[in-house]
């Protein structure tokens, strides 16, 4: 996919501003717009729109062939190669013939740029850098040869050194200082070739090439004609083989060791030492070969990094010889001729850091400026990833608006490693207190790109490096609040990682708003302990401000997903935020604030302290006490402070936080391997005291029944058993019950039968759980036959309330037979003096033939009891310890061929005119029955085994005694219970998928997007049946294909589809 840029939104270009020195002034200034505006030196015009020509007007192109919009991945088509053969002595001017010149801020959109030179050249045009002839397949083969071998020749004593991992780079360093000082030329073409040899390249050059500054641009192409008939599968400093496994870092090690060397012997301001380096490495940077301008960007920016490093020590040096001969100039009869050799010593340090300056200038200007345009994202990761490594090194050299730029360019790359290092760049700036002065105006510019990146950047790594950013920025007080509130918002986040890295931020705004609380609850505190609350206890009552706060954000961030801010609908900008925040994160409100607690555990240590949130869970959050209420009375001692009172939302966000923090503690507690440990007995016996009370606090409030349901499940159940608390066991049983036949909301609903399920496996209360167990199946069947009335449930007519009471106790008896065995229940019909519940599920099931839409639900949760009812009777029977097995399964058959009548005929029927949801689940049903009989082993008679064994057919005795053992000792179904489908069902059964299929595809609408697929095909091949044959056809529509892209698609600055 193409990439695009901001720049795309720039209404003209603007050429490149000159790089300040060095030393210059680090205050931030835009009033230029340098920050904002990317320069647009080395934009390249759109393919087959402009053509080059060898005019007096030709452009400078030789510094751009390679620039492009560093978020742009057009192609361009090839341009005719110019001859090396007529280059002019035009170059001479510069002292690395590849800086570029502008004039009146002229780009090659339109505007004119100083001719490089007013001689014609003539003669074969010249490639146009970028571009490369080899296919696909060569790229394949380039691909999956990274890990071979690479031939290069092993002709210079320097390359040998660093691809040798255990060699003395510091003397190979010093040796090369010191053939240096022998004979210049020598020396130098020795280490130009190394470099030639880093690229990969096995051409070499003489020492007169390497002075010869004016034409190394020649040279330098003769040497790539070479390289092109050789081809290699990868070059050092990006090879995976493990000869060149540690090349880069013994390369940037070597290259540091020969500045400092140099320094040290007084050459590296040597007349023939740095402006060939220079010359050489500036030219091979703008190649059309990557190999070549990629290393050669590496050795320049390591280069630089060295030169820096050896200025920091000028610098220093110049400072302390500027305070000895002022200190000696203050003296009453200073020393003249000391005087003046300090007054030498500072001009020799100035000329000195002045020279360095110009080094590090001339790089900059000759490699930088133009390779972090680079149309390949490798290099223009090289660049922002040195940038940022000088910023944090060299602060004032580098922390000025000349380099912000760069940084908030790249912001907007199309590639994800570039962004990706643009913000590693600026992780460090704002770790020292002293950079952020420095830097407040860059960041009050793109902080908003920040967040943007932050919040909906298509890469996740991208995300979370720039949150990790704004964290910091945010330390310092440079977000505004809306743009607070939208990253804090992806706490709620799809991702766990970013809801983990936004974690950090919430806790930051959570800290602020207890410290704004903390005045409020000091004179609530200095109150308290004139009662005698002791240190310990006021802790307890910060904890609880702590999570009312909490509470209310994640309330307001709650509310963010949910419904657009009044306020925002006025301002465009902010609108199209929350927009974009409503399309990255889902918006599911179930399970939010659990995934908010687990991304906070570890963020918010007070999280983990659970029991000050029961207590204010406990206490009385009404606005105002009853009129009546005495001073001292308990519901007054009861009221919560004004301070940590929660509102309703509130109150309902904590609950289910509490439910969130006490699984995590209780998981965490299972993970521990220490007898010490009491986590989880003191979360169980806190619970047993807190339990019934919260329960009967918001016993009418279905989501908070909802949650608190589940706390039993993080509890250790035998720890009734063990406090001899039976009582309070039985009386929980008592709550959970009543809740279930209370509710009729399904989540309720399903919260608790979980939990009886919980309490069901505590053998410790065998006697309890049967006990309850009965009455509540007593109980729900009781409720169905009060509703039926005596009336003949298949054919009676039911109204509304009755019908919605018939499905809340369908529902329930459906759940609760899920995880207990109500067959005696539903079988029970009191000597026969009332209908048994079977009979009654029966005739309920048996309405689906009615085709009530409105009793849909009620037929399919009546239809999935008759089925739990058969498994259930089905274990029964096949057990071991099951008495009386041959009536058991006599009864079983006969209820069994009446379920599978019943849900034949709304499946496998052709007159069947059952809703469609009773249809789908009476497949379901059948289809369960069928696999269920059909795993289980059939019993194999006694009488057909010994007959076998008597005729020696398929048994032998001891194989025929050892499977009727088996048989015995095991699950087995009577010959009775065995069950076939027949071929009619069978069939009926398939009509039924298919349909099921055709409704799925029409309602999908797939058809009507694989016709639309279809005609597109061919609409493509005829467009290619018709395409030029020139071989450019494909060219071409590459290049449409990606100016489409730019402008269709949203991910042009690396932004998620809002």
């Amino acid at each position: 996919m193409a990439r695009t840029t901001s720049r795309r939104a720039a209404s003209g270009s603007r050429a490149v501003q000159p790089t300040q020195s060095v030393g210059a002034s680090k205050d931030v200034n835009d009033s230029d717009g340098s920050l904002t505006d990317l320069s647009s030196e080395g934009e390249e015009s759109d393919a087959g729109k402009e053509e080059e020509s060898d005019s007096d007007e030709e452009m400078d192109e030789d510094d751009d062939e390679n620039d492009a919009d560093f978020g742009s991945s057009r192609k361009k088509k090839t341009t005719p190669r110019r001859s090396a053969a007529r280059a002019t002595k035009a170059r001479s001017a510069n002292t690395t013939p590849r800086v570029r010149k502008t004039a009146g801020g002229g780009s090659r959109n339109g505007t004119n740029k100083t001719p490089r030179s007013t001689n014609k050249r003539s003669g074969p045009s010249r490639t146009r850098a970028g571009i490369t002839t080899s296919t696909p397949s060569a790229a394949r083969s380039r691909t999956a040869a990274s890990r071979d071998e690479l031939p290069i020749n092993a002709d210079n004593d320097i390359f040998n050194a660093v691809k040798d991992a255990n060699s003395a780079l510091q003397s190979n360093a010093e040796d090369w200082v010191v053939a240096f000082s022998d004979h210049q030329g020598r020396a130098m073409a020795e280490l130009v070739n190394f470099v030639i040899r880093a690229c990969g390249c096995n051409g070499s050059v003489d020492e007169n090439q390497v002075i010869d500054i004016d034409n190394v641009v020649d040279n330098l192409e003769e040497l790539q004609e070479v390289f092109k008939k050789q081809p290699i599968p990868s070059y050092p400093i990006v090879s995976r083989s493990k000869t060149f496994k540690s090349f880069r870092k013994s390369l940037n090690e070597f290259l540091h060791r020969l500045v400092m060397s140099a320094y040290d012997a007084e050459v590296l301001t040597s007349d023939g030492f740095m402006e060939p380096f220079q010359a050489w490495v500036s030219a091979m940077s703008s190649s059309s070969l990557r190999s070549f301008r990629h290393t050669a960007t590496v050795v320049a920016l390591w280069t630089i990094s060295a030169l820096n490093e050896v200025n920091a020590q000028a610098t220093k040096d110049l400072s302390t010889a500027t305070k000895q001969r002022d200190a000696e100039k203050k003296k009453a009869r200073a020393d003249k001729s000391r005087l003046k050799d300090l007054e030498s010593k500072v001009l020799e340090s100035r000329k000195l850091r002045s020279q360095l300056e110009g080094y590090v200038n001339e790089f900059i200007n000759s490699v930088f400026v133009h390779r972090f345009r680079d149309f390949d994202a490798g290099i223009r990761s090289e660049c922002v990833e040195a940038l940022g490594s000088w910023m944090k090194k060299y602060p004032t050299q580098y922390l000025q608006s000349s380099y912000f730029r760069y940084i908030g360019w790249v912001l907007s790359d199309g590639n994800a490693n570039v962004r990706l290092a643009a913000v590693h760049a600026m992780t460090g700036l704002y770790t020292r207190d002293n950079f952020v002065s420095s830097i407040r105006n860059f960041t009050e510019i793109f902080k908003g790109r920040l967040v943007q990146m932050a919040t909906s950047d298509v890469e996740l790594g991208v995300r979370i490096a720039a949150i990790n950013v704004l964290v910091m920025i945010d330390k310092h007080d440079l977000l505004e609040d809306e743009q607070r509130d939208l990253l804090a918002t992806h706490i709620f986040d799809v991702e766990p990682r970013i809801r983990n890295a936004v974690a950090s931020f919430l806790a930051n705004i959570l800290d602020e708003k207890v410290s704004e609380g903390t005045s409020a609850l000091g004179s609530l505190s200095a109150a308290s302990k004139k009662k005698g609350k002791q240190a310990e206890e006021l802790q307890q009552e910060q904890a609880k401000l702590r999570f009312k706060c909490l509470a209310e954000l994640l309330v307001r961030y709650g509310h963010r997903l949910d419904t657009q801010d009044s306020d925002a609908s006025a301002n465009g900008t902010e609108r199209g935020l929350s927009d974009e925040l409503s399309a990255v994160i889902d918006g599911a409100k179930e399970g939010r604030v659990g995934m908010a607690v687990e991304a906070l555990w570890d963020a918010v240590e007070e999280l983990q302290h659970w029991k000050p949130l029961i207590d204010l869970l406990l206490l009385d959050h009404s606005a105002q006490k009853a009129g009546g209420q005495r001073k001292g009375s308990a519901a007054a001692e009861n009221a919560a402070p004004a301070v940590y009172r929660l509102e309703t939302e509130e109150e309902a966000t904590l609950v289910e936080a509490l439910v969130a923090i006490l699984g995590k503690t209780y998981a965490g507690a299972e993970l521990v391997d220490d007898p010490e440990d009491n986590t989880k007995e003191d979360v169980s016996r806190a619970m047993i005291s807190a339990l019934p009370k919260l329960l009967a606090k918001y016993r009418t409030d279905a989501p908070r029944i909802a949650d608190l349901l589940l706390l039993p499940q993080v509890m250790d159940l035998e720890v009734y058993t063990e406090l001899q608390e039976s009582a309070a066991f039985e009386a929980l049983w008592d709550d959970v019950s009543n809740q279930i036949q209370r509710h009729v909301e399904p989540l309720v609903l399903k919260h608790g039968v979980r939990t009886l399920q919980r309490m069901l496996a505590t053998t410790s209360q065998s006697t309890v759980n049967n006990t309850k167990l009965s009455a509540l199946e007593e109980g729900l069947v009781s409720s169905l036959r009060e509703t039926v009335s005596d009336r003949d449930v298949e054919t009676a007519g039911f109204s509304e309330d009755e019908v919605h009471l018939l499905a809340a106790n369908m529902l329930r008896l459906h759940l609760v037979s899920q995880v207990a065995n109500t067959s005696d229940a539903l079988e029970d019909d009191e000597n026969g003096q009332a209908t048994s519940g079977w009979e009654i599920v029966l005739g309920i099931a048996g309405r689906g033939r009615l085709a009530y839409n409105e009793e849909e639900s009620l037929v399919r949760d009546a239809a999935a009891v008759l089925t739990l009812h058969i498994m259930w009777k089905t274990r029964q029977v096949i057990m071991p310890e099951s008495s009386s097995q041959a009536a058991v399964a006599e009864a079983l058959l006969a209820k069994r061929s009446t379920v599978l009548s019943l849900l034949e005929e709304f499946v496998a029927s052709t007159q069947s005119q059952a809703c469609v949801g009773v249809q789908r689940v009476a497949f379901e049903k059948l289809a369960t029955i069928h696999m269920l009989y059909a795993a289980i082993p059939q019993q194999t008679p006694i009488a057909a085994v010994s007959a076998a064994v008597a005729t020696g057919d398929d048994f032998s005795g001891t194989a025929a005694e050892g499977d009727v053992l088996q048989h015995r000792s095991g699950p087995h179904l009577p010959a009775l219970l065995a069950l076939t489908c027949s071929a009619d069902v069978q069939q009926h059964c398939t009509s039924f998928v298919q349909g099921e299929i055709e409704r799925y595809i029409e309602k999908a609408g797939v058809l009507g997007k694989e016709a639309n697929s279809a005609g597109a095909d061919a609409s493509d091949e005829d467009g290619n049946d018709g395409a030029d044959d020139d071989g450019n056809e494909d060219e071409d529509e590459d290049n449409e294909d990606e100016e489409d892209d730019i402008e269709a698609t949203p991910k042009a600055n690396g932004t998620r589809a809002s």
